[in-house]
């Protein structure tokens, strides 16, 4: 999907869904229940969302990372709580692997009829499919059971041997850990030499790295787009309630020192816009410094993100603290995608350590 007059039908479709069928009572009542939407699930697949990167011979989209970053956005501005973006990393990868193999799965994963995840690493929160073979380790897996199937893999002679682990069964533990974002519950993934598996192929030991690699930049891309659409979420809240709140017969948003507080976080918001165009840009191209940029992006939104939320909620002054405003879901949300797929500080070490 290379036209830009495309891809804004596409988010804007997006949108009038999200709009629909996501509101924020949806998200409250994801968090009491903890089970996902499945009716929205299977619109994501029958309006082709789901299968967006996939090849078009498999009943994909075929769309570019700039599309991914569209939708990625208004993931981000609903707090969708869905295993989305996992689920079109899982197939981007699959598919990337050439293998015909996993031809059928991926069928079965772009129609929505199942769910698949790489698990992350519990330790770098960045997708770790290595160590869930006959050494296992422990992973962290968003959604735990509602995804059905983790692409794990594990060395074999030079090459990597691709598994499909079921997300329950013999062998299988998944527990639910404590997380800050309830719209984004995580759950710790660990399978054993017991553990059976749905599909397995090999694929070459290069080209294995570099599939995954190209998944976890592209992953990190989409977080960025996701901080986006979060981020002008959280500050449109914020704009609203100081039109609408008074003092001394004032809006609040008259105060100049409320002024300054907004202007500054739209700013912020600028500059994460300005990243993630640059992000949107690069990540689909064969620039060499494309890995750089988007580490950068992510490290400029994350922080960005973090203050506008927390300038928000001092805004919002005592009701931001309570459960009954959406303003501290926004916050929460900034907190987990700060840490997901690096964090500022590991990332600006990275470019430091690049241009020495």
């Amino acid at each position: 999907m290379e036209s830009t007059s495309e891809r804004k039908l596409l988010q804007e479709s997006l949108a009038r869904l999200l709009k629909e069928r996501c509101g924020i009572e949806k998200v409250r009542g994801f968090i009491k229940s903890g089970e996902p939407d499945g009716g929205l699930w299977k619109e994501l697949g029958e309006m082709g969302f789901l299968g967006l990167l996939a090849p078009s011979e498999l009943g994909g989209m075929a769309g570019s990372p700039a599309d991914l970053l569209a939708v990625q956005s208004e993931m981000g501005r609903r707090l969708v709580p869905l295993p989305y973006l996992q689920h079109v990393a899982a197939i981007y990868l699959l598919s990337q692997t050439g293998a015909k193999a996993s031809s059928d799965i991926l069928r079965k994963a772009i129609s929505g009829e199942v769910r698949l995840s790489l698990p992350l690493g519990a330790d770098s929160l960045r997708w770790c499919a290595k160590g869930t073979g006959k050494s296992p380790e422990k992973h962290l897996l968003p959604f735990g059971p509602a995804v059905d199937h983790v692409v794990g893999a594990a060395a074999e002679r030079g090459k990597v041997e691709v598994r499909l682990i079921p997300s329950a069964g013999k062998g299988i533990v998944l527990k639910r850990v404590d997380s800050i974002d309830l719209t984004h519950p995580l759950y710790t993934f660990k399978s054993s030499s017991k553990t059976s598996t749905d599909l397995r192929f090999q694929v070459p030991k290069d080209r294995w790295a570099k599939v995954l690699a190209e998944t976890d930049l592209l992953t990190t891309a989409a977080v960025c787009a996701e901080i986006l659409g979060g981020a002008e979420e959280a500050l449109r809240l914020t704009i609203e309630y100081t039109k609408a709140r008074t003092q001394f017969d004032r809006p609040i948003g008259t105060f100049q020192a409320v002024q300054h507080k907004a202007a500054n976080a739209g700013v912020l918001l600028e500059g994460i816009r300005s990243y993630v165009a640059q992000a949107s840009v690069l990540v689909s191209s064969n620039s060499p410094g494309r890995k750089r940029a988007v580490q950068m992006a992510k490290a400029y939104a994350s922080d960005a993100y973090l203050r506008i939320a927390e300038t928000g909620l001092q805004l919002h002054g005592g009701i931001g603290y309570t459960w009954e405003h959406d303003i501290h879901l926004y916050l929460r949300h900034a907190k987990r995608c700060g840490q997901s797929h690096g964090d500022p500080s590991s990332l600006r070490e990275l470019h430091v350590q690049a241009i020495r």
